[in-house]
């Protein structure tokens, strides 16, 4: 018994610091300053976190992050952006959709459906608003507070663990990935691009978007209630 749980532990600690040790060096934690665990038992957050691990290698080239950044709306609203890579070949914008199953959808309908399967050929369905128009949105609150001049990217990103069984995108101003997918597609976007913004504006766009992610926790209350709100309508 005792040979087991020294085993247990071993594995635990080897797990812990393979996935721990990248997470206390890297930008997500300087930011957020949330433990490890805490993140990784946040479905939300790790999700938002793997999508900047995935793309950390870009610092070296210039890129600059935000983590939800929480942007001015109408009627005083506001339009949270999840992840958000500034690089010299643009500006990415980064909706996280940390699901697994079966994700069905179009463009053109403001739902799309999680299907989870229940066992014995049985699956359980789940609403939620249409990521590509959420994300469309943020697009829109953000190019109204830094103007237009700079090349915005549109990247609606799932789990791995899902499957995007049925979903339609046609428009070209949006991708939608796996996450797997995700340093192969924004590699790609790179090197094809023949836009670059300098250093300077790198920082002035950073500096320009830092306060709008250090939000009290009221305002991120009064974020989630509104959106909430609305879906229901």
């Amino acid at each position: 018994m005792i040979t087991i749980i020294i085993f247990l532990l071993s594995v635990y600690t080897l797990w812990y610091v393979f996935h721990a040790m990248p997470y206390y060096l890297g930008t997500y934690y300087r930011d957020k300053k949330r433990p490890f665990l805490l993140t990784f038992f946040d479905k939300g957050a790790y999700g938002e976190y793997l999508i900047y691990d995935r793309l950390r290698v870009y610092e070296s080239d210039g890129a600059r992050f935000l983590f939800n950044c929480y942007l001015p709306a109408k009627n005083g609203e506001t339009s949270e952006i999840d992840v958000l890579m500034i690089h010299p070949a643009g500006i990415y914008v980064f909706e996280s959709k940390n699901y697994s199953g079966w994700i069905i959808g179009s463009e053109k309908y403001p739902t799309w459906t999680q299907c989870l399967p229940q066992g014995r050929g049985r699956s359980r369905k789940e609403k939620f608003y249409n990521p590509v128009m959420q994300n469309r949105n943020h697009v829109k609150w953000l190019i109204n507070l830094i103007g237009s001049r700079d090349v915005i990217r549109n990247v609606v990103v799932f789990s791995e663990r899902c499957v995007l069984k049925d979903v339609e995108v046609d428009s070209r101003d949006v991708i939608v990935i796996r996450r797997d997918s995700l340093r192969r597609i924004v590699h790609l976007s790179i090197n094809v691009s023949s836009y670059r913004m300098s250093d300077e504006r790198v920082t002035e766009l950073y500096d320009k978007l830092l306060p709008f992610t250090q939000v009290n926790d009221e305002a991120k209350a009064a974020h989630v209630r509104k959106v909430s709100e609305k879906y229901k309508k």
